[in-house]
Order: structure tokens, then C-alpha cells, then sequence
């Protein structure tokens, strides 16, 4: 695959660019709280949707929260 295809699905699909949703994240959540997100550990999808929907007091779509269940940085 190359960066130019990334780069034109990234662009198609800004929701499941895991930039775009992290700076969407950062935006909303302060440092401190997403320190204190990043120390769970593993989550049953489930609870980690709820708790992603907390956070972000609904302004998160599923596909984004399916983003960031995806990226496992």
C-alpha cells in the first residue's frame, strides 16, 4: 500500500484517522485525564465504548470510539 492511498482513504474517512480522532480527544480531555484513561489496561469493548461516551459527553461517533478500540499505541 502506498503513503498516497493513506493518504487519500485518511482524507475519504477522517473518522478513522487516529490523528484526527486523538487531536479530537486531546481537545476535549485535559492531560492529566488522559494519563489517567491511558493506565486501564484491557476493556471489554462494551466498557470501553461507555467510557469513551463519558469522556467525551456524547461527542464522539461509534466510528471514531471503534477508532481508537482499534489503535493499540
Amino acid at each position: 500500500m502506498s503513503s498516497k492511498s493513506c493518504v487519500v482513504r485518511c482524507v475519504q474517512f477522517p473518522m478513522s484517522d487516529i490523528s484526527v480522532v486523538m487531536n479530537k480527544v486531546r481537545q476535549m480531555v485535559d492531560a492529566s485525564r488522559l494519563n489517567e484513561l491511558s493506565g486501564y489496561g484491557a476493556l471489554a469493548f462494551e466498557d470501553f465504548r461507555q467510557m469513551m461516551e463519558n469522556v467525551s459527553q456524547g461527542r464522539l461517533t461509534d466510528q471514531e470510539i471503534i477508532t481508537l478500540a482499534r489503535c493499540n499505541k
